[in-house]
Order: C-alpha cells, then structure tokens, then sequence
C-alpha cells in the first residue's frame, strides 16, 4: 500500500477556505450593518423629536412675556419654518371638576405641536399648570404699610 498523499489537490482546499473566511466575514458585516442602520433610524427620530418637543416648549415663553408685559391672550398659533412644525398654545383655567379646581387662579396651558412625517401627521403636547396671581390695584399699592413694634 502505498500512503502518499496527493500534492496537485492543495490549490483547491485552500480556494476553498478562502471562500469560507470571505462568506463568515460578509454574514458578520452584515448583520452589524444592520444593526447600525437600526441605531441610526432610531437616533435621527430622537433627534428630531428632540428639536420639535423644544420649539413646542417655547410657546410657553411668549405666553409668559406677554403676561409680564400685561397683555393676556388665551390662544396662540405659531408656524415654524425650521424644523416644520405648526404650534397651537391654548389657555384656559383649571375645570371644577378637577382636583386642581379649587385653586382660585391656576390656568392649565397647553401646547400642541403638529407636523408631517412619512409615516403621516405627528402630534406632541406639551402641558403646564401656571398660577397667576390677581393683578394689585394702585390704590393698594399707595396705602402706607404699618410697621408694628415699638
């Protein structure tokens, strides 16, 4: 018998495991290029939603400058070119119903942002409850306070 191997077959087995490597390094890449698809989708929708939750948010500043500077409205509507979003502020006061009811004062205000997205429309609220206090009259304001003691 005769036990020598065959030397002209050595080509093949390493061609061979080269197209293994090459097929087990794409299955990995893959599935990785996936998953970095996934975690990039997921962080630009964050991102974006981010962006919008912020300029929703900011309406409810405007609302509390033009109180500061005595003019009281109850509904806004802003729209803003960057990010696209169109903004609704709506003031009202605190229902009976409510638990918060009883709190002579205290105004809930609410902000709705609405955009287009390729899913369809979106839509974030945003609310707030803010206290505001009665207004002093100036007859109040110049009665001498009495200081007490000796």
């Amino acid at each position: 018998m005769n036990f020598r191997r065959c030397h002209h077959n050595r080509k093949g087995s390493v061609f061979l495991e080269a197209v293994m490597a090459i097929a087990m390094a794409a299955m990995i890449l893959s599935s990785m290029f996936t998953l970095q698809i996934n975690v990039f989708k997921r962080l630009v929708t964050n991102s974006f939603r981010f962006s919008r939750f912020v300029t929703t948010g900011s309406l409810f500043y405007l609302a509390a400058l033009d109180r500061a500077l005595g003019q009281e409205k109850f509904s806004y509507q802003k729209e803003i070119a960057d990010p696209s979003i169109k903004l609704t502020l709506e003031i009202s006061p605190v229902k009976n119903e409510s638990s918060l009811g009883r709190f002579r004062r205290l105004y809930q205000e609410k902000t709705t942002g609405t955009w287009q997205e390729w899913q369809g429309e979106k839509q974030e609220t945003v609310v707030q409850f803010t206290f505001i206090p009665e207004k002093k009259s100036e007859e109040k304001e110049n009665v001498p306070v009495k200081k007490s003691g000796p």
